[in-house]
């Protein structure tokens, strides 16, 4: 393989991991949005509070796993470490 292709190889899983860290941050940031303004989201869903705590949290920690997944996997694909490309 040419030395261009490796680069635009290393480009894509680069802006491949960055849309996954963005992507994480904005589940993550819905989660905290979630459970810093309940009452808005209990009138507009009709469910109990609870209900609405526990998806929150889920929404966090999905969100947290997938920033740190994505910001492994810039890192690697910059720095071409195949370890950290390789957990994600």
């Amino acid at each position: 393989m040419g030395a261009g292709c490796v680069k635009v190889t290393k480009y894509f899983l680069f802006l491949f991991n960055l849309l996954f860290f963005i992507l994480g941050a904005v589940i993550l940031g819905f989660g905290v949005w979630i459970l810093a303004d309940k009452n808005s989201f209990i009138s507009v869903l009709q469910t109990s509070s609870s209900s609405l705590q526990v998806g929150a949290y889920v929404f966090i920690g999905v969100g947290a796993i997938t920033i740190v997944m994505g910001f492994l996997g810039c890192i690697g694909a910059v720095n071409e470490v195949r370890c950290l490309l390789g957990l994600v």
